[in-house]
């Protein structure tokens, strides 16, 4: 995992041509002279938290990875920053042909990518739902390629005009040089699962499971066990904070 992480980011910096390695980070070729912190202090927050600080800026997202406590750095010492692995999986999703926003710039501290275009309500499946059954064979596809995203639920997979599906928050992503093993997608089947039956409020958990885990599995995927997802997809239902959406559409003024 980690030697495939970092084989794909010397391939970027040095085999490739549209990133420059510079004292401060990674950066792309088009926009050498990008300033993160300029960008995020100019910009409309859309998070902020203990961790993450993240924002929208033109046609620049920005996001920088805070660290407010010893443990917390402590924590992360070992670890690649996670600018870098988001840039490390962006590449492996292009080579996937599965669709992420661009990263333009990654250091320790910040990841600034492009900003996606369009509504939000009009973009991610968390708002069109009618859509996520659509989306598994991009999910079997992914594994099959030895990408495990980490957090898949509807919020952060989102569907071009074009049809194409894409994915945003790859903080949690971890790369396979071979398929992603079974345990794995388990755990990210039974996350989707339950996204759609929070969002959908959904009684029927398992027809909602049987349907999902069929079609994974016409799309190339292997058998997954159906007591162990239904299980993990029951755990995420008990826990999940759906506290977003309702914050979210009241600032809409939608009820």
């Amino acid at each position: 995992m980690w030697r495939e992480r970092g084989l794909l980011l010397r391939k970027v910096v040095h085999d490739g041509e549209r990133y420059l390695s510079t004292p401060s980070g990674i950066v792309s070729k088009h926009c050498p002279g990008l300033d993160p912190a300029g960008l995020l202090a100019g910009a409309d927050i859309v998070k902020d938290s203990r961790t993450v600080t993240a924002g929208i800026n033109g046609k620049y997202f920005i996001k920088r990875y805070n660290r407010k406590s010893f443990w917390n750095t402590l924590k992360r010492f070992f670890l690649s920053p996670r600018s870098l692995r988001c840039l490390a999986g962006a590449l492996k999703l292009e080579e996937a042909g599965i669709l992420t926003p661009q990263v333009l710039y990654a250091d320790d501290s910040f990841l600034v990518t492009e900003s996606l275009e369009g509504d939000t309500e009009e973009l991610f499946l968390c708002f069109r739902r009618e859509w996520t059954m659509d989306f598994v064979p991009t999910m079997a596809k992914m594994h099959e390629e030895g990408v495990f995203h980490g957090d898949l639920s509807l919020r952060n997979i989102y569907r071009t005009k074009e049809g194409r599906f894409g994915l945003i928050d790859l903080d949690g992503i971890v790369l396979y040089s071979g398929k992603v093993p079974l345990g794995r997608r388990i755990g990210e089947a039974a996350r989707l699962i339950s996204s759609y039956c929070l969002l959908s409020r959904i009684a029927d958990a398992e027809g909602t499971l049987e349907s999902f885990l069929t079609t994974y599995e016409e799309a190339g995927g292997p058998v997954l066990p159906r007591e162990k997802v239904m299980k993990k997809v029951l755990d995420y239902i008990r826990t999940t904070d759906m506290s977003w959406l309702e914050e979210y559409l009241a600032g809409k003024g939608k009820h």
